[in-house]
């Protein structure tokens, strides 16, 4: 399992995940719907199977999409279990 945290500083009215394990099938689109995690910010927590990280595109179901120009590219950190962040078009530290 992965925690994808993504800023809610474009304003959308939701927030959705539209995400692929690396070596794994795509969502269907536009993804599964992202929750409140705190002041500023939505989460999905994700299956990931073996797989270390996952490509994501974010979007607001209505057709506006964030994918960084390439879909974002997700690694996950084994040592620690440290959450997935982005936002805007950048990854960013986890929140803590």
């Amino acid at each position: 399992m992965a925690t994808v945290y993504y800023s809610t500083e474009k304003n959308w009215a939701s927030y959705r995940l539209h995400y692929a394990p690396v070596g794994g099938a795509w969502t269907t689109a536009p993804g599964v719907a992202m929750e409140a995690a705190c002041a500023r910010w939505v989460k999905r927590t994700v299956p990931l199977g073996s797989a270390t990280g996952l490509k994501a595109a974010f979007n607001n179901g209505s057709g506006t999409w964030d994918n960084n120009a390439a879909n974002y590219a997700l690694g996950t950190d084994d040592e620690d279990q440290a959450p997935l962040v982005a936002a805007g078009s950048q990854v960013r530290s986890p929140v803590t």
